[in-house]
């Protein structure tokens, strides 16, 4: 994702951070709503691809905010 990213001159960043307390990476990509976070692993025709920061959090993602641009 991160090379479709940069072939579309999408701005991105890779993000470490956990999912249930484990190692996990995602992408923050810049989108027309603002930053959003992005993680194909866990993209179903039901949830939307595009989290803010709060949904992230709801699902259990914990990263250091203050590397990531804010996801509004």
């Amino acid at each position: 994702m991160a090379l479709l990213c940069q072939r579309l001159n999408v701005d991105f960043q890779v993000v470490r951070g956990t999912l249930g307390g484990q190692p996990h990476f995602w992408l923050a990509v810049s989108a027309r709503e603002g930053w959003r976070h992005l993680d194909l692993s866990r993209w179903t025709e039901e949830d939307a691809p595009l989290l803010t920061d709060g949904e992230m959090t709801a699902l259990g993602y914990l990263w250091d905010t203050a590397l990531v641009p804010p996801c509004g």
